[in-house]
């Protein structure tokens, strides 16, 4: 049997492990930061402010592909946890950014999940965020 993937790059099925292979071990770095209880879209939401902060609730759930009602839960939900706060305290915009906290607890994923960085699951799914 031939190898398809050395003549047209990785198949659906290589591309989908290697996703599933980084979500799994991200999942279990941010589930061992203590004093901090993330569900897997709490994580996505948090890496959803930091990337875009001043955004507001719909343009979140928009880029998300999630409904309005879960996205402004999971918010409140991170407030609660001093993770997030308002991006402007003078006005009633529902629009974030992290805080201190959120960023050190991203600060310290990110060092956690360092040396996935160059594996090839990695490179595999870089390669296709960036077209």
């Amino acid at each position: 049997m031939s190898d398809r993937r050395s003549a047209r790059g990785p198949t659906p099925v290589d591309v989908l492990a290697a996703a599933i292979a980084l979500q799994d071990h991200a999942k279990q770095v941010l589930e061992q930061i203590p004093g901090v209880s993330l569900t897997p879209l709490h994580s996505s939401m948090l890496i959803e402010v930091s990337r875009y902060p001043g955004a507001n609730v719909a343009a979140r759930a928009r880029r998300l592909g999630k409904l309005h009602g879960n996205v402004s839960y999971v918010i409140k939900e991170l407030v609660k946890q001093g993770l997030v706060e308002n991006a402007d305290p003078n006005k009633m915009s529902a629009r974030h950014r992290l805080t201190e906290e959120g960023e050190r607890i991203l600060g310290e994923a990110q060092k956690a999940l360092s040396p996935l960085v160059g594996t090839k699951e990695f490179n595999l799914l870089k390669g296709l965020a960036n077209g």
